[in-house]
Order: C-alpha cells, then structure tokens, then sequence
C-alpha cells in the first residue's frame, strides 16, 4: 500500500487536482504532498479543501524531504505555504 504521494500540478499526462481528488474519493488514508512551482494563495487554498496533506514550492525543494516525513509521521506538515487549521 502506498503511504505518501507526491503530485506535481503541473503534470502533463494527468490533471493534478483531478488526480488529488480520486486519491481522496477511493483512498483516504494515502497521504498527498503537492509540488509545484504555483504556490499562488487560491492553488495552495484549493487543494487544501480537496484534502492535500502539505504544499511544498519547487523553489524551495530543499524542505521536500523533510515535509514527506513529517507528513507520513504526522499527517501534516508545517511549512512556509500550507498551515492545517484545526
């Protein structure tokens, strides 16, 4: 079973939200990390309500590995662009 994924929105096979969306809908307990170099406020905002578990921007992948962890381990990560609100 897969524990984490990570999407880029900007896949070119796939549309990412889609593909967030259908990873939510039939597997709820797989843990979602999106990548990208879009970290504008209504992307980060957007995938968040689809259920995104954290939001890393490309520019700043030296946390990428940090927030996979921290996120198979605690749901969440904390980083710069995504803040869970409990």
């Amino acid at each position: 079973m897969v524990d984490v994924v990570i999407l880029d929105i900007s896949m070119l096979v796939l549309n990412s939200i889609k593909t967030l969306e259908l990873i939510k809908e039939k597997y709820p307990a797989i843990k979602v990390v999106m990548f990208s170099s879009q970290s504008n406020h209504f992307t980060i905002q957007h995938v968040k309500r689809i259920g995104v578990n954290s939001f890393v921007d490309k520019y700043n992948f030296k946390i990428l590995f940090d927030t996979i962890i921290q996120v198979y381990t605690e749901e969440y990560s904390y980083n710069a662009h995504f803040q869970h609100e409990y």
